[in-house]
């Protein structure tokens, strides 16, 4: 998303808290911006490295377990799985399928999404969201408010869905993202 009046770019990975922030920012889901879905390469292209250079550039990541978790709850309250589909199913799923697979859900690591971390001024993260989200408002100039919820689903803590195999399946996929962020899987916080 390129945010012009602040003069900064987010890039907006899926189910980091990137939909409730644009909709704070007073974003329509009905007619988004250009460059929605751009990854860093394809924006510094189509803007130049002068502007590149000048603009803010920022986005947020997750614990790849709970993202996981947090996709297949998504997906579930849409009713988009076939009947029986339980979580094991639907991470064996994604785990074997790549992003050029028609039609077929996709959900990449955060590393892959952004390219080049190093390129970014500030990564924030889902896990320290509110305070991450007022450092970049005050970054970029923008008004702070309370973020709203967006795609809320009731839930326990992730670490309620997986058994030590789809633990160690998922650390395998997500290990660029494990390694780079420092992410942990954790047990529900008492």
């Amino acid at each position: 998303m390129i945010i012009h009046k602040h003069k900064a770019f987010f890039f907006h990975i899926q189910k980091t808290g990137g939909t409730s922030m644009q909709t704070a920012w007073g974003w329509n889901r009905k007619n988004p911006p250009p460059g929605q879905h751009w990854m860093p390469s394809r924006t510094r292209k189509e803007f130049g490295q002068r502007i590149w250079n000048e603009f803010f550039k920022f986005t947020f990541v997750r614990n790849p377990w709970d993202r996981l978790v947090s996709f297949y709850c998504y997906w579930d309250l849409r009713d988009v799985f076939e009947p029986g589909t339980n979580f094991e199913d639907f991470v064996l799923d994604i785990v074997k399928r790549n992003k050029h697979e028609a039609g077929k859900r996709h959900c990449p690591s955060c590393i892959k999404c952004l390219q080049d971390p190093e390129c970014f001024d500030f990564i924030g993260r889902f896990e320290n969201l509110k305070e991450d989200y007022e450092y970049v408002c005050d970054q970029i100039g923008a008004e702070k408010c309370t973020l709203p919820h967006i795609h809320k689903s009731k839930r326990t803590h992730y670490s309620h869905y997986y058994d030590d195999e789809l633990k160690e399946i998922v650390a395998r996929k997500y290990c660029d993202d494990i390694e780079y962020f420092g992410y942990e899987f954790e047990s529900e916080p008492l």
